[in-house]
């Protein structure tokens, strides 16, 4: 018996160290902002002759299809489902049709003390990227979007195309707010490759 209780003892250490050498360190999602399956396989002919060729493909475990809650779905409402899981009609960034908000992956992330980011080759302020840091009743809200990621999501890096000058990314009033929690913002190679 005393064998038998040392090796269960032992196997459950073994499995313990397995599990734990498995888990995932860190979650980056991409999104291919307005890309579908027609997108893929366009892509992959392009590139290599043959669709389900692209070197992610082979990591898709499922497809879903579902529209918002009024129609055929925009990125808002795209952006919505993949961040909380929870539909919303068009133009709506994260809010439940009674506007409460939805909790985001990002706000669950954080709140379990893990570091967060969004990070965007167009203006940080776009429907898609907004999902998952901002709550508002329309995409169209630019401001209030970038207030808040700066005052309630909190990601600990964002990062958004375009020309700061033109508010391209955030804006001086957003900027402003962002320094007052702490940001630092950057704008050029220089600056970034300063950064610790």
């Amino acid at each position: 018996m005393r064998m038998i209780g040392r090796l269960l003892g032992l196997a459950l250490i073994v499995v313990l160290l397995i599990s734990q050498a498995l888990a995932a360190k860190n979650v980056i999602i991409m999104i291919g902002d307005g890309m579908g399956f027609q997108h893929l396989k366009a892509g992959g002919y392009y590139l290599n002759g043959a669709s389900g060729t692209l070197c992610f493909e082979q990591f898709f475990k499922c497809s879903v299809t579902t529209n918002s809650l009024s129609g055929t779905t925009d990125s808002a409402a795209a952006a919505t489902a993949l961040a909380t899981g929870n539909k919303a009609a068009n133009g709506v960034i994260s809010q439940a049709p009674d506007g409460t908000p939805y909790l985001t992956a990002l706000e669950i992330a954080k709140s379990k003390g893990k570091r967060t980011g969004l990070v965007s080759t167009v203006s940080i302020k776009d429907a898609t990227p907004a999902g998952f840091g901002a709550h508002e009743a329309s995409r169209s809200n630019l401001s209030a979007v970038a207030g808040d990621y700066v005052n309630s999501s909190k990601a600990n890096v964002i990062f958004g195309g375009g020309d700061p000058a033109k508010g391209g990314s955030f804006g001086v009033v957003n900027i402003t707010q962002a320094k007052a929690n702490g940001y630092l913002d950057v704008y050029n190679n220089t600056n970034m490759t300063g950064l610790n």
